[in-house]
């Protein structure tokens, strides 16, 4: 291939490529929070999609006269963000916590991706618990204390509502809350005891003669259809029946958002239950029942039955106790582990049920009819229950069964330690979340102070500068230079004061602000500036 003639036009090109050359070997310099780091430019544009890859000295951190970038932020960070730049690596700082590793990036730019194998452990560790602090109090929901209750945006109604909904809020709602314990337990306890034979009568015919329900002795149904409780059980079940047929009324009729309310499971369940106590006290009290009316004992039974539904209302205690809902979220995050132990059992149930079955059938023997016989057996084998209905009797079912029994161990152990470890991780946030909460209220309160606090010197700074920019536009300097007001910044250059920000510290410095005078310590101050110079007001350049 011929070469070609060399031109003005190659030399041009060379010259370009020698300038980009030195212009990616310039240095930078960077000023992070009051420490100087330097490095070369090419370093910066390894990484291009950074907010140091797209800096330049249009941007309003340069500073000129310093020819530095000046960034007023924290110094270790950055320096990984740097050293990101330069090996193409991010490496964190082991002493800095990941909240403020997370802003620091998003400020660079830098995505979490670029983050080290090593580093990215401990990083997510602490995102995960401030995380699960979040779902904490998301589910915990609003926090009350009495000071709300007091404040005068508070109606009754809501008043009521937060008395029945939070059980720590005051002394009304303990009680309150103490009383609803124990008729659930209450109500819980009489159904069961219901049941029980010792503590039912026989049902009197319409002759007058006793049922005689002892050819069905051991049929529980017909023993519910031909005896009743005794009174003290049935009054005590109309009590617990009145109590909740007032509490849910109650609170459906103050709830603040009727549509929340209805789509709770439990409250509907409530009101299921209300129906049903209803059906099963009017149909006692109908005359076809007190005839002892075979069909309507029956449908007595079997709606009285559902009652046993009851027991879900202790759920609502999960919802009302932080410490019960604990067990909520913990399964609630350990569906993977809990889907991964169902899966394992599943297919280890279905291996050994099969290895019993041949194991038993090959040997002759009887102990297993069919193979789901067997998946019973592997089931209670498997969970370390060990019912013993069913049992292999040869030498090598015995063998399939230790083989089994081994294996439910292991399957059973390690999700259930995940578990536990889900579960210490939600408590140890619920333990500290009170704490969390009267140090955010308390760092809330400090941040408006200083905004105010800060609001307030910067007014009583600007409008110092105005009135002396009023006076003759210019700041009157004294002619004492023993004076104490003096003494400013840079040794007495006010050609420093180049922004606002500069005026600030310079004016801070020059003499107090005005709720300083006060101070016996602190002069009357003058009516200007005192400088050795004369400082005009339009040099000043914000």
């Amino acid at each position: 291939m011929p070469m070609k003639d060399y031109d003005e036009t190659d030399e041009n090109v060379d010259i370009q490529i020698e300038d980009m050359n030195s212009d990616l070997n310039e240095k930078v310099t960077f000023n992070v929070g009051g420490k100087t780091y330097v490095t070369l430019k090419h370093t910066l544009i390894n990484i291009p999609t950074t907010k140091l890859g797209k800096l330049t000295k249009e941007d309003p951190s340069y500073d000129g006269k310093r020819d530095e970038y000046f960034f007023d932020r924290n110094g270790k960070i950055f320096q990984s963000v740097l050293d990101l730049h330069r090996t193409g690596e991010l490496h964190l700082p082991s002493d800095v916590c990941s909240t403020s590793v997370r802003k620091e990036l998003e400020f660079w730019r830098v995505p979490e991706d670029y983050i080290s194998e090593c580093c990215w452990k401990s990083y997510s560790l602490q995102n995960q618990d401030l995380k699960i602090a979040a779902i904490i109090d998301e589910r915990m929901g609003k926090k009350f204390d009495e000071t709300n209750m007091n404040s005068h945006t508070t109606s009754c109604r809501q008043k009521l509502w937060l008395t029945l909904e939070h059980p720590n809020l005051n002394l009304l709602a303990k009680v309150w809350h103490f009383v609803y314990i124990a008729f659930v337990l209450l109500s819980i306890i009489v159904f069961c005891l219901s049941t029980i034979p010792e503590f039912r009568i026989d049902d009197v015919s319409p002759s007058g003669n006793a049922s005689n329900p002892s050819t069905n002795a051991s049929d529980p149904f017909y023993n519910l259809t031909h005896t009743h409780p005794v009174d003290s059980l049935y009054y005590l079940d109309i009590v617990c029946m009145v109590f909740f047929m007032i509490e849910l009324p109650l609170r459906m009729l103050i709830c603040p958002d009727k549509r929340e309310f209805f789509r709770r499971g439990l409250n509907k369940l409530d009101i299921f239950l209300m129906m049903v106590m209803i059906t099963a006290f009017g149909i006692d009290m109908s005359p076809a029942f007190k005839r002892n009316d075979p069909i309507l004992k029956e449908v007595e039974t079997v709606i009285r039955l559902f009652l046993g539904l009851r027991v879900f209302r202790i759920f609502h205690l999960a919802r009302r106790y932080p410490t019960i809902k604990i067990l909520y979220l913990t399964i609630k995050a350990s569906l993977r582990e809990l889907l991964l132990l169902l899966v394992g059992l599943t297919m280890a149930v279905m291996i050994f049920a099969t290895f019993v079955f041949l194991a038993e059938s090959l040997s002759h023997s009887a102990s297993f009819k069919s193979v789901p016989y067997a998946i019973w057996w592997a089931i209670i084998t498997m969970t370390t229950v060990g019912y013993g209905d069913y049992y292999p009797v040869t030498f090598a079912g015995h063998l399939v069964g230790i083989c089994c029994a081994l294996s439910g161990l292991l399957l059973l152990s390690m999700p259930i330690a995940i578990i536990a470890q889900n579960f210490n991780a939600y408590y140890s946030n619920l333990t500290v979340r009170e704490e969390r909460a009267l140090r955010e209220n308390k760092r809330k309160e400090m941040r408006v102070k200083n905004a105010a606090e800060s609001l307030r010197m910067k007014l009583a700074v600007r409008k110092l500068f105005h009135v002396s920019q009023k006076m003759n536009n210019t700041i009157s300097v004294g002619k004492n230079e023993n004076n104490a007001f003096s003494k400013t910044l840079n040794n007495n250059d006010p050609s420093a004061v180049t922004k606002e920000s500069d005026f600030i510290s310079y004016t801070a410095k020059t003499f107090p602000l005005p709720s300083q005078y006060k101070s016996n310590n602190n002069p009357k101050p003058p009516p200007g500036f005192y400088h050795p110079k004369t400082l005009h007001v339009k040099d000043i350049k914000f």
